[in-house]
This record gives structure tokens, sequence and C-alpha cells, in this order.
């Protein structure tokens, strides 16, 4: 009986590990496992691309993102595509944006959940868009987590 028990007891922290989903970060990586990006009035950025087809059709990846800075206005839209952009960083005309996550950011300092419900193609990144009168110090950081 002892070994069932030890057996079920070994299984389950096994299973357990194998299940646990990591915080991604998008480059560049900051010592909490999350990236800012610097949004100035209305400049749009554009992160770098991830590769999600590891990831099965109906998976589900969640999202938390929170904006810093005096004045916040800002859009959050999530663009796929079938490769990697030619210049990581900038506009493509092979992304489409798929999602849009958030087309209001303008309460600093909270975070937000949302979930990207489903992810069809084989590479992705975000699009933050500056909406109006950002301050010079107007910032979003970003969380991925599968």
């Amino acid at each position: 009986m002892r070994k069932i028990i030890g057996l079920l007891i070994v299984g389950l922290l096994v299973c357990g590990q194998a299940f646990a989903a990591p915080y991604l970060a998008i480059t560049p990586v900051a010592s909490d496992d999350s990236v800012n990006f610097l949004i100035r009035g209305t400049a749009t950025i554009y992160t770098d691309s991830m590769k999600t087809y590891l990831l099965e059709p109906t998976d589900n990846v969640g999202l938390m993102y929170r904006a810093q800075g005096s004045t916040v206005n800002l859009k959050l839209d999530i663009e796929q595509s079938f490769a990697p952009p030619t210049t990581e960083g900038s506009t493509d005309q092979d992304y489409v944006t798929t999602d849009s996550v958030d087309s209001s950011i303008t309460v600093a300092d909270s975070w937000k959940v949302a979930t990207i419900d489903t992810v069809v193609m084989p590479y992705m990144r975000f699009k933050v868009s500056g909406q109006g009168s950002n301050s010079a110090t107007t910032t979003l950081e970003i969380k991925v987590s599968k």
C-alpha cells in the first residue's frame, strides 16, 4: 500500500511539473521576466516576433499588461503571420492584426489580464499604438504565458 501511495505521489509531482507554464518574456528580458516598451505621443511599436507553431491550434495564451506614465492613451493589438518579419520591430505587410487586446488603455499602474483565444499562424507579435498625447515616459509592460 505504501508503494502504491508513493508511486501516486511521485506521478502527481512529475505530471504537475510537466504542465507548469513559465512566463515567456518578449525581447529584451527584464529581471522580473517582463518587458517595457516606451511609447511617446502617437508612436507605434512592434515587438519582436514569437514562434507559436509549438502551440496546439486550440491553445490559449495568457497575457498581463500595464501602462505607466503621467498621461496614457494606448492600443494593444496582436499580429500574426506565416513567417518572421523581414525586419524585427518594424511594419511588415505579411503581418495581419488578428486580435485587438485593448483599444483604450488609459489607466496607469493597473495590471490587466487578457486571453489570446486562438493562435493560428506560426508567428505572432504585439503592436502597441499611441493614440494621443502620451507623456515622454509612457511605457507598456507585457508578460505572456502559455
